[in-house]
């Protein structure tokens, strides 16, 4: 059955379904399995403190923009490190969000709200409207989530490529949102695609998503005709003349975003971005290549060199980093031109990728390879890390090193604390392992367990242990968001 006739990419399915997900919230980081450790992390806080020391003049406090700030995670590092660093020196920094809504949710965290050099505002990254003046910028894997179509340059003719959608006709989804279970087929499951997908269905969009066949096809793009002609065109010169064949994304919304702030700064500036993205057109060797993937979420890989392309031709710096066999990358993108600075930039991205020591590291827990001097290596913020964390807890954990693994996921969720739920689930296991379930259901009482499924569920577990059928069945009722009552004989 035919869902969707052959579409740009931003127009498709797959598109739309990647961005009803994030309606679930933080919990769709670990339904989906999205990375966030290093972009939260102090090791990224301290990457953004030595950026700073690059440009910094001695007796002048920096203003701050973070576009996204999520839960405030690592705006709360950068100001702790920044308040170490030069502490007579007060930081101005600004926490934004997309919505008033969210924004409004930002301003109840307490490091916010007790400090009167942190403020909130709305920042919509596509029409930006600054408050005040800022020195500093920090767009953090918020530009792989605009508007794109896919390219293809072919030894100097350029294509468009687009994709549609099918599920088999007799496709056949239980939905469990509802008592009694009810079957979706085929027609159902377009209907409900096609039309605005209620909150409740949206724990059945990775059981659709994985139904879901995709097919691929180009049609020749006149590259006159776009908006930002002039970059595409060179491009395209470039592929003639040296036969060459790449694929990329291109997207109006995310140059007009790049424009828009650039227009918003009143002096010397400095744009951090850290994204899913390619430093040189080659390494789009195919469709895949402009596309990643974590479970039904979607990122969409950002040419740098498009985005370098276009700060020259305004007279801007735009430096990026060239980590060897890693999809993501940081540009350093800036009004100065002092070549002290200039060097400054370049010398910090010429280090080694943030957040590969501690990867590294992690993997060997994961494969049960660790020795003490593997860890002993790493600075305090590497060790710090949320992924490494998690792995090793989960290699206590296996072990029945139960203390050892609540030690671990204890320094995380001091962190990270309510966003941390991957790390509340398995304390809870390691808990009940040590036959503590009343800790392990106060443990589970400080997250709400309509944000992520799991909590729901370990509560069901830990009531059945106690034999507390009343409160179990409580649980239950919670897990499916019903009240069973009518349905339990």
């Amino acid at each position: 059955m035919l869902l969707q006739e052959f579409v740009p990419l931003s127009d498709s399915v797959s598109y739309h379904i990647s961005q009803h997900s994030w309606r679930r919230g933080m919990s769709n980081f670990f339904i989906e399995k999205v990375p966030f450790s290093f972009s939260t992390s102090n090791e990224y806080a301290q990457f953004c403190i030595d950026l700073m020391r690059c440009f910094k003049q001695d007796s002048h406090p920096l203003s701050v923009l973070e576009v996204g700030s999520g839960l405030g995670l690592l705006a709360k590092k950068i100001i702790s490190k920044y308040e170490s660093e030069w502490p007579d020196q007060p930081i101005q920094f600004t926490l934004s969000e997309y919505s008033d809504a969210v924004t409004e949710g930002l301003k109840s965290l307490d490091f916010v709200h007790e400090s009167p050099n942190v403020s909130c505002e709305t920042c919509d990254i596509t029409r930006p409207n600054f408050s005040k003046d800022y020195d500093l910028m920090l767009l953090t894997y918020i530009w792989d989530v605009l508007p794109c179509t896919i390219l293809e340059f072919d030894n100097g003719n350029c294509y468009e490529w687009l994709v549609s959608a099918s599920i088999s006709d007799e496709l056949i989804i239980q939905d469990t949102t509802s008592m009694p279970f009810k079957t979706l087929g085929a027609a159902q499951i377009k209907q409900l695609l096609n039309g605005t997908i209620p909150d409740q269905y949206l724990a059945l969009l990775s059981r659709i998503a994985e139904n879901i066949h995709y097919q691929w096809k180009r049609q020749p793009f006149d590259t006159s005709q776009a908006k930002y002609a002039g970059l595409l065109q060179e491009l395209q010169k470039k592929s003639e003349k040296h036969q060459q064949s790449f694929f990329m994304n291109y997207s109006d919304s995310l140059l007009d975003s790049l424009d828009a702030c650039i227009k918003q700064f009143q002096g010397d500036f400095v744009l951090l971005c850290h994204d899913f993205a390619h430093t040189r057109p080659l390494q789009g060797q195919s469709v895949e290549h402009t596309i990643g993937r974590f479970g039904l979420c979607q990122f969409y890989n950002i040419p740098f060199y498009l985005i370098k392309a276009f700060c020259e031709n305004r007279g801007l710096q735009c430096i990026t980093s060239q980590y060897k066999d890693s999809d993501n990358q940081i540009a350093i993108i800036s009004s100065y031109t002092d070549e002290t600075i200039v060097n400054n930039f370049k010398a910090l991205l010429s280090k080694k990728e943030p957040g590969m020591n501690s990867y590294e590291v992690a993997q060997l827990y994961l494969n049960d390879d660790i020795t003490t001097a593997n860890e002993s290596a790493l600075t305090e913020d590497e060790k710090s890390d949320y992924y490494l964390l998690f792995c090793k807890a989960k290699h206590y954990f296996k072990r029945e090193q139960y203390n050892d693994c609540l030690t671990c996921l204890d320094l995380l969720i001091n962190d990270y604390g309510k966003a941390a739920l991957s790390a509340f689930v398995l304390a809870s296991k390691a808990l009940r392992k040590l036959k503590f379930q009343k800790e392990a259901l106060e443990l589970l009482s400080q997250v709400d367990d309509t944000s992520y499924d799991a909590i729901a569920l370990e509560k069901v577990f830990i009531y059945a242990e106690m034999a507390d059928k009343a409160m179990m069945q409580e649980s239950i009722e919670s897990y499916f968001r019903k009240d069973l009552k009518s349905f339990i004989y």
